[in-house]
């Protein structure tokens, strides 16, 4: 079970930073802009997946 959940959480992950990394690229940010604004996005979702996880547990 504990697999499974950690790879539901990567999976999920990945595609929020692949959607958002999308979005970024056509505002037409610089590409350091661009890394900053995956780092945030990637921690957030991390965030509130790791809140999701404890309000299941």
């Amino acid at each position: 079970m504990n697999a499974a959940l950690l790879a539901s959480t990567i999976a999920l992950a990945i595609a929020l930073v692949l959607i958002c990394a999308r979005a970024v690229h056509r505002v037409g940010l610089s590409w350091k802009q661009q890394v900053v604004m995956l780092t945030i996005e990637a921690a957030l979702a991390l965030a509130v997946i790791a809140l999701q996880v404890m309000a299941h547990s």
